[in-house]
């Protein structure tokens, strides 16, 4: 399976796409011109729980431990 074949990669592209249109966000979010159905907190869930991004975020993962050395470099 390639990753344009990938449901779970298909997922995660379509997300990252609504977090990345800001025309979308508009139209959608904040003046609700379309029939779309999504919202900010949708997305954010569609990455954590339907393209099982939340195995990413968790303690001891590459990326747990990338936004703990982030967060130490931008500390005072």
């Amino acid at each position: 399976m390639t990753r344009s074949t990938d449901p779970l990669y298909s997922i995660l592209r379509d997300r990252m796409e609504e977090l990345t249109d800001r025309d979308f966000q508009e139209r959608c979010w904040v003046r609700a011109e379309t029939e779309a159905v999504s919202s900010f907190t949708e997305v954010v869930c569609g990455i954590y729980d339907d393209a099982g991004g939340r195995r990413y975020a968790e303690p001891g993962s590459p990326l747990d431990r990338a936004a703990r050395h982030g967060l130490r470099e931008f500390s005072p």
